[in-house]
């Protein structure tokens, strides 16, 4: 084990932690209400509150709108964490990801 480096789940996306609006967390905390989230709560909450689904059974079809709002979280979130404008590309997703890993140190280049 040591100091290797091991990729269990969701690298990409910030879906194993929440992100919140910090200049906004007090005052909702204060009054109850819900925090501002730059994650994919939007998703989850639209599977419960909109389609009634919360795992069981066959997920319904997410309509572009719900996608479109996640995508923009998660490119808001890139930009906030990280100060940089995100590098959008197409491309294969497993050579990007082992690209930036291998520029990052964490893999052989």
């Amino acid at each position: 084990m040591g100091d290797a480096l091991y990729l269990i789940d969701e690298i990409h996306t910030p879906d194993s932690s929440r992100f919140w609006e910090a200049s906004e967390y007090e005052a909702r905390f204060k009054t109850g209400e819900d925090q501002k989230m730059l994650d994919k709560e939007n998703i989850r909450q639209w599977l419960i509150k909109e389609r009634n689904f919360s795992g069981q059974g066959k997920p319904p079809a997410i309509p572009d709108e719900v996608r479109i709002d996640l995508a923009e979280k998660y490119l808001a979130a890139y930009q906030r964490i990280t100060g940089r404008a995100p590098q959008l590309e197409v491309g294969d997703v497993s050579a990007r990801i082992r690209k930036n890993l291998a520029a990052g140190k964490y893999l052989p280049a």
